[in-house]
């Protein structure tokens, strides 16, 4: 629903939002939470840019988010994804939000396959449903 407010009393007052457009109001939202989407018709779509691997077990991935968060995002949640460096698939393993810095979230994963310093990125592992998204909610 859009173009809805509750009024205090019985004289009716123009429609207000907190950021005065929709543009404002969608990234005002999305400080809170933002997902990225598979676009319906890659069943390998990237999410990510790549980093090499620190070692045969640990990685951790660059995620570029439309607007700064309002915290440090405390959960991320996906599906159907893995890691990859172009010619193969690992499994994602332990996902941990390593830091924020205004629109980059990194995202260290623990895992058993990776080749060290190799680049790896995050992609839909065969599903045109996949995603990931970031939560900083109160």
């Amino acid at each position: 629903f859009w173009g809805v407010q509750a009024e205090a009393g019985s004289v009716a007052t123009p429609f207000t939002t907190a950021t005065g457009t929709l543009a404002g109001e969608l990234a005002a939202c999305q400080r809170y939470y933002w997902r990225s989407v598979n676009n319906g018709t890659d069943a390998y779509c990237n999410f990510s840019t790549t980093r090499g691997a620190k070692s045969t077990t640990v990685v951790e991935v660059p995620f570029t988010v439309p607007v700064q968060m309002r915290i440090v995002p405390t959960t991320f949640d996906y599906s159907t994804i893995n890691l990859n460096d172009g010619a193969n698939a690992v499994a994602i393993g332990t996902p941990l939000i390593t830091n924020a810095i205004a629109t980059q979230i990194n995202v260290q994963f623990t895992t058993t396959g990776l080749t060290q310093y190799r680049p790896y990125g995050i992609i839909a592992n065969a599903s045109s449903s996949a995603y990931v998204g970031f939560s900083a909610e109160l």
